[in-house]
């Protein structure tokens, strides 16, 4: 059938419930053509392109790959046809500020015995999300895609530090008008043995979370909560969860409306790109990383200074001045303050949601 005629089916298949677009697309006015008409989650694409990828990432798309039934199943002898969904979700789960991050006391305490680190063990983090998950939405072509932007972005990083030196390079990087960079984060114990870790957007000063895994009782909230830390000491304003699920929610996240979403995001690509901390990388396991307890310890640092100047501390990120983030949800909660959405926010910000039921200690189910 060729390219064209496989969108023609499926054109017919989706209908207007969800849009077709295509690698060459202006994405921002995509995005803006979903929230205006206020269509479906999902679009559709058959566009597996690497540069696309990244730019739907950088957009606030979160795209997945399916396969359609039938194709390549057992007994067929039809090449699986694979596309592409990127998702722009009505309701979005965000855990900002930071002071509203529940630190699990079990966790924190079992986090002594780990250390967390970022980008040293890529393939291994994306074995263990398909031992655990299946394949999921990370079928053959997503993987590809997802590798190539991880090593060609990695390489050009090296490069910039072996030309301009480290500080120097990370300066420059945090110039540059922000894209989506693929990141791993990887929880080993004293023995380098690989137990959590998990696959990362980080844009400008927001985080998003792909999917993870976990191979030890409890080591996937304490893998969740290091790299908190982690993105707090970074400068990370917003840790974008995805679509909401209890633990998530129970961990402090709240659902914001994807128009918030959209400003939101918007505003953090172009604030400035937060470089994950040096030395939490490379190759070399657990002796590249950190310990885990101390990144925590930022967790635990940020909600006390919003615990003592509850007035300002709790409109910071990280217990700073006033962020980003803080300035969008002003002027989108004064919007929504009359929905049940935009209540919610609002008393997210202000510190006022009463405590939820601990999170499973090793709540790692992943959309």
């Amino acid at each position: 059938l060729g390219q064209a005629g496989v969108e023609a089916i499926l054109a017919r298949r989706f209908r207007e419930k969800r849009l077709h677009i295509r690698a060459q697309e202006d994405l921002e006015q995509v995005a803006q053509l979903i929230l205006d008409k206020d269509l479906d989650d999902f679009c559709w694409s058959l566009d597996f392109d690497a540069e696309f990828l990244e730019r739907l990432f950088s957009n606030g798309f979160l795209p997945i790959c399916s396969r359609l039934a039938g194709s390549g199943s057992s007994g067929s002898s039809a090449e699986p046809l694979y596309v592409l969904l990127p998702k722009l979700h009505r309701q979005r789960c965000l855990l900002w500020p930071w002071h509203t991050l529940r630190v699990d006391r079990g966790a924190k305490k079992r986090s002594k015995q780990f250390r967390i680190s970022a980008d040293a063990a890529f393939q291994q983090v994306v074995d263990g999300c398909i031992e655990q998950h299946g394949e999921s939405w990370l079928w053959p072509p997503m993987r590809e895609l997802i590798s190539t932007i991880f090593s060609r972005q990695q390489a050009e990083r090296e490069q910039r530090r072996r030309e301009r030196g480290e500080e120097e390079a990370s300066a420059e990087a945090a110039q540059v008008q922000a894209q989506a960079e693929v990141h791993s984060i990887e929880l080993w114990t004293e023995s380098n043995e690989l137990v959590a870790g998990e696959l990362g957007i980080m844009c400008g000063a927001m985080f998003t979370s792909l999917t993870g895994f976990y191979r030890q009782a409890g080591t996937g909230t304490v893998q969740m909560l290091a790299l908190a830390g982690l993105l707090i000491s970074s400068g990370c304003e917003c840790w974008d969860l995805g679509m909401s699920m209890d633990y998530k929610v129970a961990m402090g996240a709240a659902n914001v409306p994807r128009r918030t979403f959209m400003t939101l995001q918007r505003q953090l690509r172009r604030s400035r790109t937060v470089q994950l901390p040096r030395g939490s990388g490379m190759e070399g396991g657990a002796a590249a990383g950190t310990s885990a307890h101390d990144a925590i310890a930022h967790v635990v640092s940020a909600k006390s200074k919003a615990a003592e100047a509850p007035g300002s501390a709790a409109a910071s990120s990280a217990g700073g001045a006033p962020g980003v983030a803080q300035k969008v949800v002003d002027d989108c909660c004064s919007d929504a303050a009359s929905s049940s959405i935009g209540l919610n926010v609002q008393s997210k910000i202000a510190g006022e949601v009463a405590e939820a039921p601990a999170a499973p200690a090793d709540g790692r189910q992943r959309e």
